[in-house]
């Protein structure tokens, strides 16, 4: 079959028409195209000429209307699809606020999208290299910027959603005013924060920002520059400071503690490792829950005058309560074991035990100089019971095996003792001691320990063995001592004490009472002695320093037959009933060593015996290693009314001088 000539003409017109629809087509193609390409051109240039010029003023615009405190952005760093960088950046301190940030660089991640359509930033900024300074103001907030809710303000919609750290530093300067502030007056306790600053370095975690931004929710690591490592984690409101945190550290210096927690007492020095909760509300006492192991901790409370050191053990905290378990601490050379309750609402409750310690490093911790040396070993135990600023300590202190006074054994001895830091008093009651020779001392005392150091003790002493005293100081035998009762008062300030002793021995041979004193410099005087010797009395007083003492006596009546020997006389046709009407009167002063004992000297100053109508004054008489050399002046003596038979002429005064030489051997008064 063949084509017709109309259906050849009908093709041609079909193709003319479709090229020529193409042509139309591509050229209008290629119009839209250059068209959408120069659309193109514009948005990028406009985005580029955006992020440049308008993203950080309009971004720092954001924030700072966020913040309430001018931000400033540094220049666009770099940009991409999910995020910007910015250069060097601030949030400079103000006049009412002095808190700042200075920042390296910050990265912002966002959704383009919502930026370009909706005109919303909403931020996570990451903070490089950052240097933060925070500082408490005196009602105890450390972030006084009040954080808007999200579309505040611009054109552009900023809301911060996180804030992350990255590499940063963080420097706190607590207020020891604004530690108290937190208290809200709900607790006794006064705050011992120094305000000194605490830095902290590698500081990395975030801040997420909830309900409106008035919920910040954080996690934050850090290392302290005086530790280890320290994580905070929890939620806190900046517009109260209502707080729920969980806070581990690692080797946490214990002064940085005490800066920023309230405590009663300073912690100068020690280390730290524990986990604790920290819940704060506002107008209540913060709340604390955890355990917290301590190491060399130092704790200096209010006035008691010194610190307690060298601290370490196991502290538990439940909400107000620090709980002991065995902790160990040193109080000036005193270690002891304390465990119990330190609650900031209802106060102390401790109880301890102190190792054995002796005598002397207890005088040492006191500053207590005692005017004889004593040696031996104490112990206490120990309660502490009280409110938190006025507790009370008290015990009961006893020797541990025998101690030495000076030279007296004393088997046991023990006190109850307590003291007020707040007077600063410590009080003795109950004190007991029994010497190894037998009788007993009782009494109390007392000592001020702060403001103007003082002592004061009186004891009594009882039924105590006068001669077994005597032998313990080598004085020789031969006058019996018998039992001694006194009264000791020590007075003065710990480190100048005088002790006074008002002592007597009724049953001795010759019946005596004096007073004894023992100054600071452990020179001793001894006053008002009276002595009822032979019908008469002798009156002394006197004093030892450096192993030397001297005694002046005053005699009166003092009968000579009691010191003679009977039989001699009468061996000798001596008038025992003249004699016994010859006394002993005047002054002498004698003088000798303690170690040993001996007397070197006796001198007279008008002293002599009344003897046969006249007087045998002794001006002296020497004691010397071989024996006793006396030197008498005779003035008026009638030896024959001495003597039961003599010739007329002893019946006349004698008169003169006479040297008495004696052997130690026949040293004794009755063989002379």
């Amino acid at each position: 079959m063949t084509n017709s000539p109309n259906s050849e003409h009908r093709s041609q017109t079909t193709v003319t028409k479709n090229r020529l629809s193409l042509l139309i087509l591509c050229r209008v193609g290629v119009g839209f195209a250059g068209l959408l390409l120069v659309g193109l051109g514009w948005g990028v240039w406009r985005l580029n000429r955006f992020i440049h010029e308008d993203l950080a003023p309009l971004a720092a615009e954001g924030l700072t209307n966020s913040l309430n405190r001018p931000v400033e952005l540094g220049r666009v760093k770099g940009f991409s699809l999910q995020g910007v960088e910015f250069d060097t950046s601030q949030i400079p301190a103000t006049a009412t606020d002095p808190d700042f940030a200075q920042v390296e660089s910050v990265e912002v991640g966002f959704d383009l999208w919502s930026l370009l359509w909706n005109r919303r930033l909403l931020l996570d900024v990451t903070l490089v290299n950052p240097y933060l300074y925070l500082q408490q103001d005196t009602n105890g907030r450390w972030l006084t910027t009040k954080i808007s809710p999200p579309g505040k303000g611009t054109a552009l919609r900023t809301d911060l959603h996180r804030l992350w750290f990255r590499n940063g530093k963080l420097t706190l300067l607590p207020s020891p005013q604004g530690n108290q502030a937190i208290l809200k007056n709900q607790s006794p306790i006064k705050s011992a924060a120094t305000g000194q600053s605490l830095s902290f370095v590698d500081v990395n975690g975030h801040v997420r920002l909830f309900d409106d931004n008035q919920r910040l929710q954080l996690d934050v690591t850090a290392k302290p520059v005086n530790g280890e490592r320290l994580t905070v984690q929890g939620e806190i409101v900046p517009r109260n400071l209502a707080s729920q945190l969980q806070i581990q550290g690692e080797n946490i210096s214990a002064q940085d503690v005490s800066n920023l927690i309230p405590l009663p007492f300073k912690l100068p020095q020690g280390r730290a490792w524990g986990n604790l909760r920290l819940e704060y509300e506002p107008g209540a006492a913060p709340l604390l829950f955890g355990n917290v192991r301590v190491k060399d901790l130092q704790v200096d409370i209010p006035r008691v005058p010194l610190p307690f050191t060298q601290g370490q053990g196991n502290i538990k905290f439940d909400q107000t309560a620090v709980i002991l378990e065995n902790a160990r601490s040193v109080y000036g050379q005193t270690g002891f074991t304390a465990s119990g309750v330190i609650d900031r609402e209802t106060g102390f409750r401790l109880r301890g035990l102190t190792d054995v310690v002796s005598a002397a490093n207890v005088q040492k911790t006191l500053d207590l100089q005692l005017p004889v040396p004593v040696v031996g070993n104490l112990q206490a135990n120990l309660q502490l019971d009280g409110a938190i600023d006025n507790p009370v300590l008290q015990g009961n202190v006893k020797t541990v095996k025998v101690a030495l006074v000076d030279r007296l054994k004393v088997k046991t001895a023990q006190t109850d003792f307590n003291f007020s830091p707040a007077t600063g008093l410590v009080k003795f009651r109950q004190i007991q001691a029994t010497p190894m020779v037998g009788g007993k001392i009782t009494g109390s005392g007392e000592i001020q320990l702060v403001n103007h150091p003082q002592i004061g003790f009186n004891l009594v002493a009882s039924n105590i063995p006068g001669d077994a005293i005597a032998r313990l100081y080598d004085v020789p035998p031969g006058l019996r001592v018998g039992t001694v009762q006194g009264t000791i008062g020590i007075t003065g300030k710990p480190n100048l004490v005088t002790t006074r002793v008002n002592w007597e021995a009724p049953s001795a041979t010759y019946p005596v009472r004096g007073e004894t004193i023992i100054n600071p410099n452990r020179h001793i005087d001894l006053r008002n002695i009276v002595a009822s010797v032979a019908g008469g009395q002798v009156r002394v007083n006197g004093s030892w320093q450096n192993d030397r003492w001297q005694l002046v006596a005053n005699t009166s009546r003092v009968g000579v037959l009691p010191f003679l020997n009977p039989e001699s006389l009468q061996n000798q046709n001596i008038n025992i009933n003249h004699l016994r009407q010859s006394s002993l009167n005047g002054q002498f002063t004698v003088t000798g060593t303690s170690t040993p004992f001996q007397i070197a000297q006796i001198t007279g100053q008008g002293g002599g015996i009344n003897l046969g109508g006249g007087t045998i004054q002794i001006p002296a008489i020497q004691f010397t290693p071989s024996g006793m050399v006396a030197r008498l002046n005779i003035q008026g003596v009638r030896l024959g009314s001495v003597l039961q038979e003599s010739q007329q002429v002893l019946a006349n005064p004698l008169s003169g001088e006479l040297s008495i030489a004696v052997p130690r051997d026949n040293g004794r008064l009755q063989t002379v």
